[in-house]
């Protein structure tokens, strides 16, 4: 009879454990939720909340977890996902400044050590390609040179650094934003 109990007893304990378990953290994702008006990660960035983006990653990366209880969460790729929408929306809104800001945020918030140096700069010098891109509609050279100066010019387009050999073709990101810069001037100055 003792035994019963006990097995009884472990039971109830199991499923009690179990069932308040269960919710994974929920009550903290629902807070989210309910202050962003959005669910996750991807439903923020498709309403433009990314501070609300940036508030669940922050969450997972706290608990351990994403919303769905699996162990692993890509950061990597969810940083990488907030960051390009948020600055992609600001540059088609004209804020290329604010766009870059975004950019930068990668070294301001620790998040360097997730994205490497070759990713950051890939990333940064397509993110200035589209701000300069903008510009050349509107043939605000000078501007678009500022531009073009602060991308890399010791990493190439795939975001490494200058190989020690084979490099008599290799051009560095500044110096192919500025040949695009140029080519487009000598084509619309004629």
């Amino acid at each position: 009879m003792k035994q019963i109990t006990f097995f009884i007893n472990i039971s109830i304990l199991l499923f009690f454990l179990y069932s308040c378990g269960s919710d994974c953290h929920e009550k903290e994702f629902n807070k989210l939720q309910q202050k962003y008006n959005c669910s996750n990660i991807d439903d923020c960035l498709s309403n433009y909340e990314f501070e609300g983006a940036r508030a669940f990653i922050a969450t997972m990366n706290a608990l351990g977890t994403d919303m769905q209880c699996t162990r692993y969460i890509d950061h990597e790729e969810n940083i990488k996902k907030i960051i390009t929408a948020e600055s992609i929306f600001l540059i088609n809104n004209g804020e290329y400044y604010k766009a870059l800001s975004v950019l930068e945020e990668v070294d301001a918030n620790s998040y360097h050590f997730l994205i490497g140096d070759e990713q950051k700069s890939k990333i940064i010098a397509n993110h200035l390609d589209k701000i300069i891109s903008e510009l050349l509609k509107k043939r605000d050279y000078d501007t678009a040179k500022d531009f073009a100066f602060k991308a890399s010019s010791t990493r190439g387009a795939d975001g490494y650094e200058k190989p020690s050999r084979d490099s008599e073709n290799w051009k560095s990101q500044q110096d192919i934003l500025l040949d695009k810069i140029q080519k487009h001037k000598n084509t619309f100055s004629k």
